[in-house]
């Protein structure tokens, strides 16, 4: 387990560093963590807070070790794998990953992270652990009922009014996140784009927000998330991988900018979870943390 590469890498925005201490909020409780070698050290200033609530959090259950080894066929994923040993991916709570990857479409992670933390301190609740404050991620009901000026008061713009209409749709549906965890990974992204379950639990979110949801708070490991960043790395080594028309695209898309698009978005995805299987979504997570890196050190 590394905390630095698993809270890091971009799965959350709702964890902050503070020298070597990690604050986050898991369930309504504020967490302190710190790792020294292969100890975690947690504090919490509710006794809510156990050892079965991070072991399930951090996914413990997941056998790195099988995993690793599944997925050690792929080159580049055993030179990502080796630079991040104890990455691992989270189960989060499915509202508050949502509402993070809604914020997330279009923007960059600074501004991300701005307007989750806004919308934490206008609607959330406060916390307190050792002088820092803390704030609870707002419950579905607070912002179904929030009117979209407020929200827009959030740094939220556009996404505003589809905010509150998601939360409206969520807030009539509590059994939505327990169904789709009961489905496969399709059956689930189906319903969360909503072209399976019709309206009555259409979200109105595109594919990379679906498969960010699936991944990373309703355990579907095979959903592989597509944003610049991954396509680029796909482009640098898994082109050979795709049909020639999806490779072509691939390439103009390279060449000149923009997004993806539903259709192109659905065929590397569908290609890379076809390679890498029942833990697709782990080898996304190591190429991406890998694909940072070395675009932070100006390499490709």
């Amino acid at each position: 387990m590394n905390l630095d590469a698993t809270l890091g890498c971009g799965q959350t925005l709702n964890w902050k560093k503070s020298g070597n201490y990690w604050y986050g909020v898991i369930r309504g409780c504020a967490i302190r963590l710190a790792q020294n070698g292969r100890q975690i050290s947690a504090e919490s200033s509710s006794k809510l807070v156990d050892t079965s609530l991070l072991e399930n959090y951090f996914r413990l259950d997941d056998d790195l070790e099988v995993i690793q080894k599944t997925l050690s066929h792929d080159r580049v994923l055993r030179r990502a794998m080796s630079l991040f040993p104890g990455l691992r991916l989270l189960r989060q709570d499915p509202w508050e990953c949502t509402m993070t990857y809604i914020c997330a479409t279009n923007s960059n992670i600074p501004a991300i992270s701005r307007m989750v933390d806004t919308l934490s301190r206008r609607f959330g609740s406060a916390l307190l652990l050792d002088s820092h404050e803390l704030h609870t991620f707002p419950e579905v009901e607070v912002l179904a009922r929030s009117r979209v000026g407020d929200l827009r008061q959030c740094g939220l713009g556009y996404r505003a009014s589809f905010i509150k209409a998601t939360a409206k749709r969520v807030a009539e549906r509590p059994y939505l996140w327990s169904l789709i965890h009961q489905k496969n990974y399709l059956d689930g992204k189906e319903i969360l784009i909503g072209r399976n379950e019709g309206k009555k639990t259409y979200l109105g979110i595109g594919h990379k927000v679906a498969d960010c949801i699936l991944l990373f708070s309703l355990g579907k490991m095979e959903s592989f998330p597509v944003d610049v960043w991954i396509a680029r790395t796909i482009y640098d080594n898994y082109r050979d991988l795709l049909d020639k028309v999806t490779s072509d695209r691939l390439n103009q898309l390279m060449c000149s900018g923009g997004s993806l698009g539903p259709n192109l978005y659905e065929k590397i995805s569908a290609c890379m979870r076809d390679y890498f299987g029942q833990f697709a979504g782990y080898a996304q997570e190591y190429l991406y943390a890998y694909t940072k890196q070395r675009l932070a050190r100006g390499l490709r």
